[in-house]
């Protein structure tokens, strides 16, 4: 119960400083999510459109997060107070779940409503499940990898790399996004969303559970980092 409240009370301490861009960030999903309903509703097929953005922008985001905790010496701040190691790492990891979770919801419940309008396609099960892996895997692969560097060595030291990932990301999910955007007829979009947007279950859901062990890999390190941090 303890633990709750501190880890709480991190969380709120976040929210106060950077409110906005959580905002923005919740914002950001729902709107690009509104385009696999528009996507589904014309093709009846499940497809990722701006959502490959969204991996994206949560990194921006958490990135800001790290480089103002810099900026104001708040991570000294925080170590010299009785939370544990766990709970100031859990305290970033969390909004990445958030994003995660409700990114794959909304992906999920938009496609399901516009398959059912249209009438589901070929493989719509199988294009659900590998968008939201390909959804997971834009949101928490690299702050997976990243998190603990950052942790032990600050933010300062890394944002150069960690920026030019970023980008190349960001301008990964604008090129899908453009492809998917400049198609011609109902049966060319039906046709690249089964094979770009499409993979066997088996893929799919070994995706997902790599990403999910490699997140609770990357967060036990995150600690152990925390630890021994300059």
């Amino acid at each position: 119960m303890t633990m709750s409240r501190k880890l709480k009370a991190l969380l709120l301490f976040d929210w106060y400083n950077m409110k906005v861009l959580y905002i923005c960030t919740a914002v950001m999903i729902l709107s690009s999510s509104y385009g696999t309903l528009i996507q589904a509703i014309h093709t009846g097929s499940a497809s990722l459109g701006f959502n490959a953005f969204i991996g994206g922008f949560a990194v921006v985001l958490m990135s800001t997060a790290f480089a103002h905790d810099d900026m104001k010496n708040i991570g000294v701040t925080r170590r010299s107070m009785p939370y544990t190691e766990g709970e100031m790492v859990l305290s970033r990891y969390l909004p990445l779940f958030a994003v995660s979770v409700l990114s794959v919801f909304t992906t999920v419940i938009y496609a399901c409503i516009g398959g059912a309008v249209h009438g589901y396609g070929h493989d719509f099960i199988k294009q659900l499940l590998f968008c939201a892996a390909i959804i997971l895997d834009f949101i928490l692969i690299i702050p997976d990898i990243f998190y603990p560097v950052i942790f032990r060595y600050g933010y300062q030291k890394v944002q150069v790399i960690y920026g030019i990932v970023t980008t190349v990301t960001l301008l990964y999910g604008f090129i899908t996004f453009m492809v998917m955007m400049t198609l011609g007829s109902e049966d060319e979009t039906s046709q690249l969303a089964s094979s770009l947007f499409s993979a066997p279950l088996a893929v799919s859901i070994g995706n997902i559970v790599f990403v999910i062990v490699m997140t609770f890999i990357s967060c036990k390190l995150s600690i152990r980092q925390l630890r021994n941090a300059d």
